[in-house]
């Protein structure tokens, strides 16, 4: 597991809001490795369910050969408070909160999980949970991430 220590103590945060954030954030950002060893991040929209994360994905893709050959990954969410100003601007300061997960990511194949997941990220972002049809269930991909190490700051 990498150092993920904050440098700054005092900023560091609670698992429990850690957690927290992770559930609000509007979305994340998913970090792989390619086959060749290169990360690769993109933003996704996620939900929380259980202290795992749940994204989706289109049937292929780079996430998915990422995750084939290497299902070690890392999330972050993060949210901008404000900017503090200053009279010189190398003096000002951001207000922000972020939390970063290291974990496994496997993609979903059991179908009351898969469908859970799907209805939690849809509850999120559009309010309602369904319906969803079997077709719906077939032609989505549901990526879950297994916790192992999280940490969060603050400013």
């Amino acid at each position: 597991m990498p150092e993920t220590t904050p440098r700054r103590s005092d900023r560091q945060k609670s698992t429990e809001e850690a957690l927290s954030l992770l559930s609000s954030a509007s979305f994340g950002h998913f970090a792989t490795l390619t086959e060749d060893g290169y990360p690769y991040v993109i933003p996704v929209n996620h939900a929380l369910m259980d202290d795992k994360i749940y994204i989706h994905s289109a049937p292929s893709g780079h996430k998915l050969r990422n995750l084939a050959a290497r299902p070690k990954v890392c999330f972050e969410v993060s949210e901008m408070i404000c900017v503090t100003e200053a009279d010189v601007p190398c003096e000002y300061s951001a207000e922000y909160t972020s939390a970063v997960v290291f974990g496994k990511a496997h993609i979903v194949d059991d179908p009351t999980e898969k469908l859970m997941a799907l209805k939690a990220i849809s509850l999120k972002y559009t309010g309602k949970d369904g319906p969803f049809s079997e077709k719906d269930i077939a032609r989505v991909v549901l990526v879950r991430i297994q916790i192992e190490h999280i940490t969060a700051k603050a400013k």
